[in-house]
């Protein structure tokens, strides 16, 4: 499913064997993991891409904008944006949409994450246990998107037969990541 490249799988490496102990760490962690599994997807996954055409695999894209993948957008839009202006206009994304920030929406995305994952509505910057216990809940939702998205591609191959109209994926969904 992944371009085989040092960079991710260095990445993955160090989600795998390195747990966080405070905010600090976890904030890093939450942006290389948005960076590798949700920035790095490929335009042609999503609703539409640049050129107006069709995702390839719509039951891929559906499962890369479900709950599962949010928990790392909204986990990353808490750590990683001004939290101080009451809202900010942010310039457009690499699709060309522009859209708006409210930190207050942020901030309550956050809370709703943190109880959800590890029941509590606030972590202490510097409680181990509890932000390496919200780590290892954030990777099993990457795990379970990952598992759902490999049996989506398995599913299109099985559906496109040869010398049929609809083409599966080449070589098994290299497009979905570009590194």
């Amino acid at each position: 499913m992944f371009k085989q490249t040092d960079k991710l799988l260095d990445a993955v490496d160090h989600f795998m064997i390195t747990e966080v102990q405070n905010s600090e760490e976890f904030e890093r962690f939450i942006n290389n993991l948005n960076q590798c599994f949700c920035e790095a997807v490929d335009d042609r996954m999503y609703e539409c891409d640049v050129k107006g055409e069709p995702p390839p695999i719509p039951t891929v894209t559906a499962v890369l904008h479900g709950p599962d993948m949010d928990v790392i957008s909204n986990l990353r839009n808490y750590f990683m944006h001004d939290k101080t202006r009451a809202l900010v206009e942010a310039p457009p994304d690499r699709r060309g949409r522009g859209h708006r920030r409210d930190p207050k929406a942020d901030h309550q995305k956050f809370v709703e994450v943190l109880q959800r994952l590890v029941g509590v509505v606030y972590i202490e910057d510097n409680n181990a246990e509890l932000w390496s216990q919200l780590q290892r809940k954030v990777l099993a939702k990457l795990r379970d998107v990952l598992t759902r998205i490999r049996d989506e591609f398995k599913r299109a191959e099985e559906k496109a037969a040869p010398g049929t109209a609809e083409a599966a994926p080449s070589q098994g969904s290299d497009f979905i990541l570009k590194w």
